[in-house]
């Protein structure tokens, strides 16, 4: 388990023990470990600010577009299907 020190308010410091966060697997395959890939299809505004569907997804099931731009396959269809008309 990997730690790090944390100051504390009287001038000394905690070990802190953290655990490993375990990688999270592909929304669409379920079987690759998702290399943080988020799905970056705008579904709406929230608090005023676009709101994207954020499936994590692995390198295999994105379909990349432009420059840090992924898309689930689900979205990629409708993209396409959009950019056809």
């Amino acid at each position: 388990m990997p730690c790090r020190s944390v100051p504390l308010p009287g001038g000394g410091y905690a070990r802190v023990n953290m655990a490993n966060p375990r990688p999270r697997a592909c929304s669409v395959c379920r079987r690759k470990t998702a290399d943080y890939t988020l799905c970056d299809y705008k579904i709406g505004v929230a608090s005023g600010k676009p709101k994207t569907c954020d499936a994590v997804l692995c390198g295999a099931c994105a379909t990349h577009r432009e420059p840090d731009t992924d898309y689930c396959p689900l979205h990629a269809a409708a993209t396409e299907a959009r950019l056809k008309l």
